[in-house]
């Protein structure tokens, strides 16, 4: 899929923007606070900022990204390619829909954490630890849906899921022994 934008939501230490082609307009969409710690530390190690780069920090729980990407200049009659990975269980189920109904027509692959009921042992211990430490630091987990409940999320937010994976799904398909209690939807939404 040729993307001529792509977006980052909740980028954090994601380096996305400079791997791309020049070509490529990347809209990195994060939380004010971390965006601008990021590009202190950017500034920091002399790291130059892509000129495709363009910093759009919201606050997913206050319902700002469509006028974030409104300002920001984005051309939804573009193809656009969403990542949104390591977010979805930090947000509130209202947050996640208005989210999802914010982006424009678009392709998008979104990580979520399922219950601990829905996780093999290995996933179930390893999300223990994390699940643990992300508390700790003042991030506790808030949404951890099942398939079908993502799946229903998504939908409420305009969006066809395509395909639905997880790291058992990684291991036989490819051969890439994973432990890892998330799982990977990949979705259209049509207008």
């Amino acid at each position: 899929m040729h993307c001529d934008d792509c977006r980052s939501l909740g980028a954090g230490l994601d380096s996305f923007a400079w791997r791309q082609p020049q070509r490529v307009r990347v809209f990195e969409v994060d939380q004010p606070s971390t965006q601008t710690w990021k590009r202190k530390r950017v500034a920091a190690l002399g790291m130059p900022t892509p000129a495709e780069l363009v910093w759009t920090p919201v606050d997913f729980e206050q319902r700002q990204l469509g006028t974030a990407l409104s300002k920001v200049g984005l051309d939804a009659t573009r193809a656009v390619f969403v990542s949104w990975l390591g977010v979805v269980p930090y947000l509130t189920p209202d947050a996640i829909v208005q989210t999802l109904r914010d982006l424009p027509s678009c392709l998008l692959a979104v990580g979520y954490v399922p219950p601990d009921t829905h996780r093999d042992e290995d996933a179930r211990e390893y999300a223990a630890g994390v699940e643990g430490i992300v508390r700790e630091a003042g991030e506790p987990w808030v949404t951890l849906p099942t398939r079908n409940e993502f799946a229903a999320l998504l939908a409420k937010g305009g969006f066809t899921v395509i395909e639905d994976v997880g790291a058992h799904d990684i291991d036989t398909r490819y051969g890439i022994p994973a432990v890892n209690f998330e799982r990977m939807a990949l979705a259209r939404k049509d207008s």
